[in-house]
């Protein structure tokens, strides 16, 4: 991910610097099949819960992926675009709900896409950490005013019965896009850390050579 003066940026997760440009330059990944990569995920996931009834409601890869997106590609729009293709296409399956609470629901799902600009500028766990927890906390604040703006009396009562009610399903919220973030991440500095020692190693072969 280049700076805006076209440098290349190093990341660090707590170990030493280790240059990430073969994974992240256009020329080395196609973005058209990481974009479909991760709205497959989001998608699966969600359905899931359908295939393997002990998986709670709300642990799903959405807001993981989202936040990885806004982290990976240059473009804030294509890191937007990921969450809403994924709830697009999965919401035909499960089915439209109140306007209202869908513009709430989406919008929510933005947040862990802008948020992962803010990890490109210095991997870090507890950053990650932290992203998505943020993410995962707005998303709960946010649809459940607008569930209550809908569905329940708007009176002080109300209101708290809707946030005790929804309680249980923060926690699978949290859970879900902690999995899913931590693994996603994971797996990218796995994976740039092994490009970077087959990339030393061959360095290594041709200054003998």
């Amino acid at each position: 991910r280049p700076d805006a003066g076209g440098a290349e940026r190093n990341y660090t997760i707590g170990v030493p610097r280790v240059n990430l440009s073969p994974i992240v330059s256009r020329r080395s990944l196609a973005p058209a099949a990481l974009f479909a990569a991760l709205v497959a995920l989001g998608i699966a996931s969600r359905f899931a819960q359908d295939v393997c009834p002990w998986i709670p409601p709300n642990f799903h890869a959405v807001a993981g992926t989202a936040l990885f997106a806004g982290f990976l590609f240059r473009s804030r729009a294509v890191a937007c675009a990921v969450p809403l293709v994924t709830m697009l296409i999965s919401d035909r399956w499960f089915g439209g709900y109140e306007m209202g609470v869908m513009i709430a629901v989406y919008g929510s799902l933005l947040v862990p896409a802008l948020l992962g600009e803010w990890l490109a500028r210095r991997l870090a766990p507890l950053r990650v950490v932290g992203a998505s927890l943020v993410s995962s906390t707005l998303f709960f604040l946010v649809t459940n005013l607008a569930v209550w703006a809908t569905w329940y009396p708007h009176t002080a009562a109300g209101f708290a019965r809707c946030y005790m009610r929804a309680l249980p399903f923060f926690g699978y919220t949290l859970s879900g896009d902690l999995v899913f973030a931590c693994g996603l991440f994971g797996l990218y500095c796995l994976v740039a850390s092994r490009t970077a020692l087959v990339s030393r190693r061959a360095a290594a072969v041709s200054v003998r050579a």
